[in-house]
């Protein structure tokens, strides 16, 4: 097998320096100035050289292959078969038997004994697939740092990934909170102005309900009700919009005991047509002064929730 890539490497090289020694003796022959004109020439004749390799059968390139390669194996097979004899002829003297005596000794000479050959096939075996296990036991022990680093790397991952949601779910819920508080803020500022508004139209109403108190006499107690009964349409009104923000307002108004309408009052009990009359007057009378009470503390609680931090205070739904 070396023997025939010897030969066959030998050909290739002969090829190839005689090509490059031809054409340099071309070269040398026609002249190296009249390459150009000749490559020239050569582009205008290859259309021509093409259709005619293109109209040629497809047997003439056929033939012509097998040909030079019968004729490369024959050139090929002729110089061994000439070596062969040669070498040979060396030996054309001997015996068969100086010639097996001759081949014996060659053998010899070149190897050792086949169980030594044995052993030292088996060595190598062995140092080699020692050696392979060794590259197997660091591969496996890299791809295991590896997955680890990995897997590592992956679990700090999550856990980072947990912490950013955590971390924006609480911040997104705490700027929604904020501003929804701030609209809250602004909603109080109305508030604001409806309280006062309420406010001044329940102290107006009071004013003539608790006439009493000044010593004046209601000579109509129907037209008192009527006006009393309006009063408190606004009372609650009023309540309806301060609860937002002291949700126990309305109890602290308008809940009356009867603990609260005992005692002595300086009204005279001449000017009440009825003991019914007496009651609703002390009804509406204690009412007003729990309403001016609470009143300053829902104006007072109403202006921190518009005016200081609105965004830090949450404003009760409606």
């Amino acid at each position: 097998m070396r023997n025939g890539i010897q030969i066959l490497i030998g050909i290739v090289v002969t090829v190839v320096v005689i090509a490059i020694a031809l054409a340099r003796i071309a070269f040398e022959i026609i002249g190296i100035s009249t390459a150009p004109d000749d490559f020239a020439l050569l582009q205008q004749r290859m259309p021509d050289i093409t259709r005619w390799l293109f109209s040629t059968p497809w047997w003439v390139p056929t033939f012509l292959l097998l040909a030079a390669s019968a004729a490369a194996a024959w050139l090929i097979w002729s110089g061994t078969r000439k070596t062969a004899s040669e070498q040979v002829s060396e030996h054309a003297g001997l015996s068969d038997e100086e010639v097996r005596a001759l081949i014996d000794k060659h053998l010899q000479a070149a190897a050792p004994s086949g169980a030594a050959v044995k052993d030292a096939d088996i060595h190598r075996l062995d140092e080699r697939i020692a050696e392979l296990a060794g590259k197997v036991n660091f591969t496996r022990g890299i791809a295991d740092a590896t997955a680890s680093q990995f897997e590592k790397l992956a679990r700090e991952f999550s856990e980072q990934t947990e912490r950013w949601t955590d971390w924006t779910r609480q911040h997104t819920e705490s700027n929604h909170n904020r501003f929804k508080n701030v609209d809250g803020g602004f909603r109080a500022i109305h508030d604001r102005e409806t309280i006062a508004r309420l406010a001044e139209e329940v102290r107006d109403s009071a004013k003539w309900l608790v006439r009493p108190r000044r010593g004046e006499k209601v000579e109509d107690w129907s037209a008192w009700e009527a006006r009393r009964l309006a009063w408190l349409s606004k009372v609650s009104d009023y309540c309806d919009v301060a609860e937002h923000y002291i949700p126990d307002v309305r109890n602290k108004i308008c809940v009356i005991t009867a603990r609260d309408l005992q005692g002595d009052w300086p009204e005279e009990r001449g000017l009440f047509p009825s003991d019914d009359a007496v009651i609703a007057y002390r009804t509406v009378a204690t009412t007003v002064a729990n309403f001016v009470h609470e009143d300053v503390r829902v104006k007072k609680c109403v202006a921190s929730f518009a005016f200081q931090s609105p965004s830090m205070k949450g404003i009760r739904a409606s």
